[in-house]
């Protein structure tokens, strides 16, 4: 099952609106815990503790998008797909 999550990233007047396509195993399945679980592991390595810190200690929905590898989506039950 697919899953649409649209995310608006503001920086000053720049305003920039991502789509973020997830993949899902059921209808009723908690994307956002699962996603905010896979960006704490995500924060806990070197890389991502080091985006983690250069984002103002947050990872937000498009930061999530661009910088958290599936394989820390698949560990919680999802991936997000890429769209061309």
């Amino acid at each position: 099952m697919l899953r649409n999550v649209v995310a608006i990233r503001r920086d000053g007047f720049n305003l920039k609106v991502v789509t973020i396509l997830f993949e899902v195993p059921h209808q009723d399945f908690d994307l956002k815990t699962a996603v905010m679980a896979a960006a704490t592991d995500y924060a806990k390595t070197p890389e991502g503790k080091e985006n983690y810190n250069a984002n103002c200690s947050e990872i937000i929905w498009s930061d999530f998008a661009w910088l958290v590898p599936n394989e820390f989506c698949a560990r919680h039950g999802f991936k997000k797909v890429e769209t061309g």
